[in-house]
Formats: structure tokens, sequence, C-alpha cells
């Protein structure tokens, strides 16, 4: 059973090889489609390669972790952005001038 399987996914791949478009350009559609939204017709093509082919909807995903995980870096760089260019923030900077000038009554 698991032979037939294999052999009808093995068929499938070579009927969706040859209707539509083959992995290098999905690929490429997959990468423009996070960049720009695609046509109809083009999504319905991808969705169509996804459902059939493994490597594709890999591809796919392993975009997707990468376009999180680059959003996320860029959010972290961001929150800090003002501590890294401009030194301290001013509530540091009076915090730091009152421990070193205590008060004279001392």
């Amino acid at each position: 059973m698991s032979d037939l399987s294999k052999t009808g996914k093995k068929t499938l791949r070579r009927v969706m090889d040859r209707m539509g478009p083959g992995c290098d350009v999905i690929s490429q559609k997959i990468s423009e489609g996070m960049d720009r939204p695609l046509p109809l017709a083009e999504r319905w093509r991808i969705r169509l390669r996804l459902l059939f082919c493994v490597f594709c909807t890999r591809y796919r995903r392993q975009l997707l972790i990468l376009r999180s995980v680059a959003k996320r870096q860029r959010e972290r760089e961001e929150a800090h952005q003002g501590t890294e260019q401009g030194g301290l923030s001013e509530k540091a900077r009076e915090r730091i001038k009152k421990s070193l000038n205590p008060p004279a009554d001392r």
C-alpha cells in the first residue's frame, strides 16, 4: 500500500511538472509574493503546486521563518537604537550625575 502511494505521488508530481511551472518558477513566485501582491491566477498556481510538492512547501515555510526572524531582529534593533546611538537616556544620565555629585551636607 505504501508503494502505491509513493508511485501515485511520483506520477502526480510528473503530471504537475508537465502541466504547470516547475519548482524553480514557483519558488521565485513565492518569494515575489512576499514582496508584493500577486495576481489571483498566480496565487492559485502557487497553492495548487504547494498541495503536491513537498519541496516548494518546504521552501515557502523556510522563507516565512526567515522573514519572521528578520522582523524580530529589526524590532529589537529599533527598540535598542536610542541607547546604542545616543548613549544613555536622559533619566539614566540624571541618576549618574546625582550619584557622582552627592549633596554637600554629607
